[in-house]
């Protein structure tokens, strides 16, 4: 009986860390040091967000892990927002590990499209929710 309470537990520890995220760096000097290993930048927008003239960033990145070897996967995703500063390097401003929504399944189309920064500072995130049967 101690062995099953062992392997429950075991198991479960390791599915929660599997789905915990990794926090972005606070400061880095280019986009690619605040991608986390094993993570991949899906969408990235350049521009400034905070007028004080200076190209700041924001990005998606995104990690996708195998919970079924036939059909089911689980992606996580990640936006971040960095300000450029003075001096140099980039500053970690936002991190939000929910916002960004992935598909939920086979039949739902790919509801994340795009990220932008406008003329006018406004961080633009674009999502189009679409299964085959309604368009949302």
């Amino acid at each position: 009986m101690k062995r099953l309470v062992y392997s429950i537990l075991f198991f479960s520890i390791l599915v929660q860390s599997q789905n915990e995220y990794p926090k972005l760096n606070v400061f880095g000097n280019t986009k690619e040091s605040f991608v986390p290993l094993d993570w991949k930048m899906i969408a990235c927008a350049d521009g400034d967000l905070n007028s004080d003239q200076l190209s700041d960033f924001a990005f998606v990145v995104e990690k996708k892990s195998e919970i079924d070897s036939l059909t089911e996967s689980s992606v996580q995703r990640i936006l971040g927002v960095f300000l450029k500063q003075k001096e140099g390097g980039y500053l970690k401003h936002t991190q939000s590990n929910t916002f960004i929504i992935s598909k939920e399944n086979s039949e739902m189309g790919e509801p994340f499209q795009g990220i932008f920064i406008t003329r006018e500072g406004y961080l633009d995130l674009n999502f189009q929710i679409w299964t085959k049967e309604k368009l949302w």
